[in-house]
C-alpha cells in the first residue's frame, strides 16, 4: 500500500481557477443577459412583424406628412422605409444572437461589443420610430430598456469574474 496524503482542505470562500479550480459555467447573472440577448432578438423579430402589419397606417402618415406626393410616389417612400426597417432589423436580429452566444462563452471582447453595441441598438431604434406605427414603437421602446437591463447584467461581479477567469 502506497501512502497518498489527504486531500486538502476546502480553501474558504470562492476559488480562483489559477487556484486549481476548474469553471463550471457562466454565472446566473450572464446567463440572465443572454436569456434576454434573445429575447431582445424575437422582440426585433417582432418589431419588423408589426411595422409591415401597419403598412397601411405608415402609408396614410407618408401622405398626410407629403401631400405633394402622387400614389405611386407615396407607394414607393413607403417601400424605400419598410425596406430599410427590414434591413435594419434583420442585421439587429442577427447581431443580437451572435453576440448573446459569445458572451455565453465569456470571450472579454464580446461584452465589450455589447458595450458599444448597446446605445448603437438605442440609436437604431429611436431612428426606427419616425419609421414605425402602432405596436412597433411599443415595441422597440422595450427594446431600450432590455439593451439597459443586459449592459447591467454583464457588468454584475460575478459576470466580471467569469470574464476574467475565461
Amino acid at each position: 500500500m502506497t501512502d497518498t496524503p489527504p486531500p486538502p482542505p476546502p480553501a474558504e470562500g470562492p476559488q480562483r481557477p489559477e487556484q486549481g479550480r476548474r469553471l463550471v459555467g457562466p454565472p446566473s447573472s450572464l446567463l440572465a443577459a443572454v436569456k434576454l440577448m434573445y429575447v431582445g432578438a424575437g422582440l426585433q423579430a417582432l418589431a419588423l412583424v408589426f411595422t409591415f402589419a401597419a403598412r397601411v397606417e405608415l402609408r396614410d402618415q407618408i401622405a398626410e406628412e407629403r401631400p405633394d406626393l402622387t400614389a405611386d410616389q407615396v407607394d414607393r417612400a413607403m417601400n424605400m422605409q419598410l425596406l430599410s426597417v427590414a434591413i435594419v432589423d434583420i442585421l439587429a436580429v442577427a447581431m443580437w444572437i451572435w453576440i448573446a452566444r459569445t458572451n455565453r462563452r465569456g470571450l472579454e471582447w464580446a461584452r465589450i461589443v455589447a458595450t458599444v453595441l448597446g446605445p448603437l441598438n438605442i440609436a437604431f431604434t429611436l431612428f426606427s420610430l419616425s419609421q414605425s406605427a402602432g405596436v412597433a414603437i411599443v415595441v422597440r421602446f422595450l427594446t431600450i430598456a432590455l439593451s439597459a437591463a443586459i449592459l447591467f447584467l454583464l457588468y454584475r461581479p460575478d459576470s466580471t469574474a467569469y470574464y476574467k477567469a475565461v
